[in-house]
């Protein structure tokens, strides 16, 4: 029984798994076994959060996104850090500049 539950850590931990990471904070979402499902998680929150910047990263198999680093029981912070970003953001194709959205009369 030992030698199958070493095999089964052994697997455990030789797999990846992908994170979306919150640049500029502590804070990301995940972890999940398809790259491609990170990077539909990173679109949506680009599309929530237009002012923050994500980036996809891999991590271990055993890698776990504690409650202190998970954004969503950070909300409050990540809208905040959204609300008050200013100038240049980033954006899924390069950075924006902010002034250029605004027109004059």
């Amino acid at each position: 029984m030992n030698e199958q539950n070493t095999q089964w850590n052994r697997t455990v931990t030789d797999q990846v798994g992908w994170v979306v990471l919150f640049i500029g904070t502590p804070f990301m979402d995940g972890r999940y076994t398809e790259k491609d499902s990170a990077m539909q998680v990173k679109e949506h929150m680009e599309e929530r959060y237009p002012r923050l910047r994500f980036e996809v990263a891999q991590v271990r198999g055993d890698f776990l996104v504690s409650d202190d680093i998970f954004w969503a029981d950070h909300r409050d912070e990540i809208e905040k850090e959204n609300d008050s970003a200013t100038g240049v953001y980033w954006r899924r194709h390069g950075y924006k500049n902010e002034s250029n959205t605004h027109q004059s009369g």
